[in-house]
């Protein structure tokens, strides 16, 4: 018990802000910004998570419509593309029985008369594969992940700011001291 109290009045006094005389004035208010940027960065962590779990609901949201709104369907190629990722001419049939001819996206083995299955949404238009809830979470915790570093990143940068502005304020105030005693500081 006695070894953790001397621990806590240590670091109180480490902190500054016990009543000696000896600690200048700078160094209370630079204990202080550091004490507040500290709980504020802890206390925006979980900002970073309601981010986070903000984007997760939106997302999934758009995963769940678009799931619900697009469908597979096999398509037969009728025509061979010039180039690669150049569209091809392909029939289907929509989801409500009528046959469609279109373009869509050509892939390496598309030749005349293939079978292959390609997604359309509710009006029959080719469209790219719906997203898996997955995608949500991915998207979900990256965000979560990228403000709560740049929450971190700007706490570790107003700290620095503070701690060489508290360096340079304490060497002037030496160097002014070592110049009033007439004490040669270059030694």
């Amino acid at each position: 018990m006695l070894s953790l109290l001397s621990r806590e009045l240590h670091l109180w006094r480490l902190m500054h802000l016990s009543s000696n005389r000896l600690i200048r004035p700078y160094d209370r208010l630079e204990s202080l910004i550091m004490l507040l940027a500290t709980a504020l960065a802890v206390c925006s962590l979980t900002i970073a998570f309601m981010v986070g779990s903000a984007t997760y609901a939106n997302d999934k949201q758009s995963v769940l419509l678009e799931q619900q709104s697009r469908h597979s369907v096999t398509a037969t190629i009728l025509g061979t593309a010039q180039e690669s990722r150049e569209p091809v001419s392909a029939t289907w049939t929509s989801t409500d029985g009528r046959s469609v001819t279109g373009s869509v996206e050509s892939k390496s083995a598309d030749k005349p008369g293939v079978h292959r299955t390609i997604w359309i949404d509710q009006n029959g238009t080719p469209v790219d594969k719906p997203r898996a809830v997955g995608n949500a979470v991915a998207q979900a915790i990256a965000v979560g992940l990228t403000t709560g570093l740049a929450i971190v990143g700007v706490w570790l940068l107003l700290i620095f700011s503070v701690r060489t502005f508290g360096d340079k304020q304490r060497f002037a105030a030496w160097e002014a001291e070592w110049q009033a005693g007439a004490i040669d500081s270059t030694r």
